[in-house]
């Protein structure tokens, strides 16, 4: 069952760094990128109004962070872009066993415990969207670029957004 289906998106969401939240709907590529070296990162509400954007070079990453339910840890995934237009889930971490996180590795997967946390590295797994409710309490976020963005900015707990790449930079919002 490939890897849980990715572990859930691992578990649906990713987190760590720091910085203060961005609150314009959309930022300035990184820098002047080529457009075949250059990928728009976009979240969308439910009803597909475009809420974020931002370019990023095709091999920046990004991360979901979030706080899990039963074990009140953090839990980050790692993610990029992969062919198609996809996203790549390159890595879970995350401190407690149990209770939906995995312990051991499966195909295409590469399982290690370093500095306490247990990280959980993908081989292969894209997916062409993810599709997150924004947790009551899981307090979801969005790392990118050195932003550390809660995914409260554009969505009410309950709801959900959904991420999407493809190729190329970001236009601007109408």
């Amino acid at each position: 069952m490939r890897g849980a289906i990715c572990l859930a998106l691992f578990l649906t969401a990713l987190r760590c760094m720091s910085s203060a939240p961005l609150l314009a709907a959309e930022q300035a590529p990184s820098s002047a990128l080529a457009a075949d070296r250059a990928y728009c990162l976009e979240l969308r509400t439910a009803s597909g109004e475009r809420v974020f954007s931002v370019t990023l070079a095709l091999e920046e990453r990004f991360t979901l962070r979030h706080i899990h339910s039963v074990h009140k840890t953090p839990v980050l995934e790692r993610l990029g872009f992969g062919p198609n237009d996809s996203i790549a889930i390159l890595e879970g971490e995350y401190v407690d066993f149990g209770a939906g996180l995995p312990a051991r590795a499966e195909k295409d997967q590469v399982f290690s415990f370093e500095d306490g946390r247990a990280r959980l590295r993908f081989a292969q797994c894209y997916v062409p969207e993810i599709e997150l409710r924004v947790g009551r309490v899981a307090e979801h976020t969005l790392l990118v670029g050195g932003s550390v963005l809660p995914l409260t900015l554009w969505a009410t707990p309950g709801e959900y957004l959904i991420f999407k790449a493809r190729g190329g930079t970001c236009e601007r919002a109408p």
